[in-house]
């Protein structure tokens, strides 16, 4: 779980659901399929075997999570940086899998 400011944030289950909820009483302020939006709009993106888990990074107004991509030409987003307080993705960038945890940072 990543925390920032009154919310918080956690890559939920298989189906790869990036939630984020108000501390202060737990309700949902904004959700997304992260492999959906790494997809090409047709196709969602494929996660490794084991599925994705790792840490969102918070900068400024932002949170970017690494959620998918490949180097086939149907996946071009290997990280997308979503708008905090609505979940509006922001910028996507890269082409590399995710993997199963996020290292220090």
């Amino acid at each position: 779980m990543t925390a920032g400011l009154d919310r918080a944030a956690a890559l939920a289950g298989e189906e790869q659901r990036y939630v984020v909820v108000r501390m202060s009483d737990g309700k949902i302020v904004w959700s997304t399929n992260i492999l959906h939006d790494a997809g090409n709009g047709k196709v969602d993106a494929k996660p490794p075997e084991w599925g994705v888990s790792n840490s969102p990074l918070i900068v400024d107004d932002l949170v970017i999570v690494i959620c998918g991509g490949s180097e086939e030409s149907a996946y071009n987003k290997g990280a997308i940086a979503y708008e905090k307080k609505s979940g509006k993705p922001k910028w996507s960038a890269g082409t590399h899998r995710a993997s199963y945890g996020s290292g220090p940072s």
